[in-house]
C-alpha cells in the first residue's frame, strides 16, 4: 500500500512538472488562435537581430508585428519601421558590406603604393611632373637609369600615359571615398559610386597593359612580337580583382539600401493591415449573426412561397433550386459555428445569387399560372357575352374545352403544361373571336344582342320603317274580347 502511494505521489509530481509544456500556450500562439481562423495558414517570422518581435503572417500576408513574450502587437508605423529596418540590416549583412566598401580605397592605395613609388623614382616623375613630351623627357633625364631607354620608340609616351592614368586613378579613389560617405546619408548617390568604380576598373586595366610594365613573359612581348615591352618598372598591383569584388559588393550594398528604404512603406502596410484585421475581429461575430439570421429567414420565406405555389404549379427545377438555397443557408450557419467566418462571408454572394434565382423562378411560375387563369376567365366571359350569336353546337364545344382547361388548372401543373395551356387558350380565344365575328356579320343589321344600349335602339328606331306597336294592340284586343258583366240584374 505504501509503495502504491509512493508511485502515485511520483506520478503527480511529474504531472505538475510537465504540465506547462503540455497545457501552456505561448502568448503569440494564443493571440493567433484568438485572432485568426482555423483554415488560415499562420506563421511567425522573428525579426533580427534581437528576435524579440515577430511578423505575423496569415496566408502569406503580413498582418502584425508582435512582441513575443507579452503577445502585444505594435500599432504605430514608426515603431514597426524601426524594427523592420534593423531586421533588414541584419539579413542583408549591411554592416559587413559597408565595412568592405569603406576599406576599399585604403586597400587599393596600399596595394600599389610601394611599387608605384619605385617606378616614379625610376622615371623621375617623383621629382618633375610629367604632363607633356618636354616635361616627361626632363623627368626621365633626371634619372640615369631612365635616360638609356628614353629615346626608344614610345617610351616617353608610355611614361606620360602611365602618369596621367595614375593621377586619374588616385583622383577616382578619392572620389569613391566621398561617394561612400555620401551613401550613409543619401542612398541615391550609389549610382555615382558605381560610375566611379567603372572608371577605376578601366584605368586599372589600362595601366597594367602599359609598356613600361610589360616583360618578355607577357603575350606579344617575345622575340618577333608586335607589342612594345620595355620591362622598365616592376608590375604594379592596381587591384583589378579587388575592384571586381567591390563592384559585386556595391551591388549588394545597393540592394541592401533599397530594401532598407522600402521598410517605411512596408511598415505602413502592416499597420494598416493590423487596423483592418482588428476591425474585422471585433465585428465578425456580430456580422455573422446578422448574416445567419438573414439567410435562414429569407430561405424560409421563399420556402413558404414555394409551398403555397405548389398547389398550383408543380416545378421540379424550383424545388432543386430551393433545396440548394436552403443548403447554402445551413452551410453558412455551420461555417460560423466552426469559427470559419471568412468562408461564411464568402458564401454570402453565392447565397444572394441563388436567392435571386429562386425568387425569379417563383415569380415566373406565379405569373405563368395567373396568365393561364386570366385567359380562362377572359374566354369564359367572352363566350357568355356572345352566346346569343352561337349555335348550341359551338357553345357546347367551347364550354367543353374550357371545362377541360379549368379542370387541369385546378390541380398543380408543370411549367411546360402551363405554357402549353396558355398557348392553347390563346389559340382558342382567337378561334372564338373569329367565329363570333363571322356570326355577327351574317345576322340582319336591325338585330341587336340582348341588353343592347338604349342609344343604339333609338338610332335603329329612327332608321327603320314605322311598324305597329304590337304589344299594345294585343292588350287592347284582349280587353275587348273579355265577356261583359250585366249590372242591375
Amino acid at each position: 500500500m505504501g509503495k502504491q502511494m509512493g508511485q502515485l505521489a511520483l506520478a503527480f509530481s511529474l504531472l505538475l512538472l510537465f504540465q506547462p509544456a503540455f497545457c501552456a500556450q505561448a502568448p503569440i500562439e494564443r493571440f493567433a488562435n484568438l485572432t485568426f481562423e482555423p483554415d488560415q495558414q499562420v506563421s511567425f517570422h522573428f525579426l533580427l537581430p534581437q528576435r524579440t518581435h515577430a511578423i505575423v503572417k496569415a496566408d502569406g500576408a503580413e498582418i502584425y508585428v508582435i512582441e513575443a513574450v507579452s503577445g502585444k502587437t505594435l500599432r504605430e508605423a514608426k515603431e514597426i519601421e524601426a524594427l523592420l529596418v534593423e531586421d533588414a540590416k541584419s539579413r542583408t549583412k549591411l554592416e559587413a558590406i559597408l565595412s568592405s566598401a569603406l576599406s576599399f580605397p585604403d586597400e587599393v592605395s596600399s596595394a600599389k603604393a610601394e611599387a608605384e613609388k619605385k617606378c616614379m623614382q625610376y622615371t623621375g616623375t617623383d621629382l618633375h611632373d610629367c604632363t607633356d613630351k618636354h616635361s616627361c623627357i626632363l623627368s626621365c633625364m633626371s634619372v640615369p637609369l631612365c635616360s638609356t631607354p628614353l629615346y626608344s620608340d614610345g617610351f616617353w609616351e608610355a611614361i606620360l600615359d602611365w602618369t596621367t592614368s595614375r593621377k586619374a586613378f588616385d583622383a577616382a579613389i578619392g572620389e569613391y571615398r566621398m561617394q561612400l560617405n555620401a551613401l550613409l546619408s543619401n542612398a541615391s548617390s550609389i549610382e555615382s559610386a558605381e560610375a566611379v568604380l567603372m572608371r577605376l576598373e578601366a584605368l586599372s586595366l589600362n595601366m597594367s597593359a602599359n609598356p613600361i610594365f610589360l616583360n618578355r613573359t607577357d603575350e606579344g612581348c617575345a622575340a618577333g612580337g608586335t607589342v612594345r615591352c620595355f620591362e622598365f618598372c616592376q608590375k604594379i598591383d592596381y587591384s583589378a580583382s579587388r575592384i571586381r569584388q567591390e563592384k559585386q559588393n556595391l551591388a549588394l550594398l545597393k540592394a541592401a539600401l533599397s530594401e532598407i528604404a522600402s521598410q517605411q512603406s512596408r511598415a505602413k502596410a502592416i499597420a494598416e493591415a493590423s487596423r483592418r484585421q482588428d476591425e474585422y475581429v471585433s465585428s465578425r461575430g456580430r456580422d455573422f449573426e446578422k448574416l445567419r439570421i438573414r439567410t435562414l429567414s429569407e430561405a424560409k420565406k421563399l420556402r413558404e412561397r414555394a409551398e403555397k405555389l405548389s398547389g398550383k404549379v408543380e416545378d421540379g427545377q424550383l424545388e432543386m433550386q430551393l433545396a440548394e438555397l436552403e443548403n447554402l443557408s445551413r452551410q453558412i450557419a455551420l461555417l460560423g459555428k466552426s469559427s470559419l467566418y471568412r468562408q461564411a462571408f464568402s458564401a454570402e454572394s453565392s447565397f444572394n445569387q441563388k436567392h435571386s434565382e429562386v425568387s425569379a423562378r417563383i415569380e415566373q411560375d406565379e405569373k405563368a399560372h395567373n396568365e393561364a387563369q386570366k385567359l380562362l376567365s377572359d374566354i369564359s366571359n367572352q363566350l357568355e357575352r356572345s352566346s346569343w350569336l352561337l349555335d348550341d353546337s359551338s357553345k357546347s364545344k367551347y364550354a367543353a374545352i374550357l371545362a377541360d382547361y379549368s379542370k387541369n388548372l385546378s390541380s398543380p401543373q408543370t411549367p411546360k403544361q402551363l405554357s402549353e395551356a396558355r398557348e392553347g387558350m390563346r389559340l382558342l380565344k382567337s378561334q372564338l373571336s373569329e367565329e363570333i365575328a363571322e356570326r355577327a356579320a351574317s345576322q340582319q343589321p336591325q338585330l341587336s344582342p340582348p341588353g343592347a344600349a338604349s342609344g343604339d335602339s333609338r338610332q335603329s328606331a329612327e332608321a327603320a320603317p314605322a311598324v305597329p306597336c304590337l304589344p299594345g294592340l294585343f292588350i287592347l284586343l284582349a280587353l275587348f274580347a273579355q265577356p261583359r258583366r250585366s249590372y242591375g240584374k
